[in-house]
């Protein structure tokens, strides 16, 4: 993989997003075999709790590229290349 796409923001993101979704899937997964073993409902919704709460911190560090540093150029050039005002 040439070196410039592992540069790009945007594969990133998606490695982000699926991390999150992996996160969510096995706290649900241990949910699951936690309430399957006969112990009390109370754990396997803290579970899937703390798994929901986990994977959305890393879905909103997938989100951190789309906002612009301070004053970066690049960033708002290519705004407005795709809004059209060029």
């Amino acid at each position: 993989m040439p070196s410039h796409v592992l540069l790009d923001f945007s594969w990133w993101v998606l490695a982000l997003q699926l991390g999150a979704a992996i996160v969510i899937s096995a706290f649900a997964a241990a949910a699951l075999l936690s309430l399957s073993l006969g112990r009390s409902v109370l754990r396997p919704r803290f579970l899937v709790a703390e798994g929901v709460i986990g994977g959305l911190g890393l879905m909103t560090a997938a989100a951190l590229p789309d906002y612009a540093p301070g004053d970066s150029h690049e960033y708002w050039d290519r705004q407005r290349v795709l809004t059209g005002r060029v």
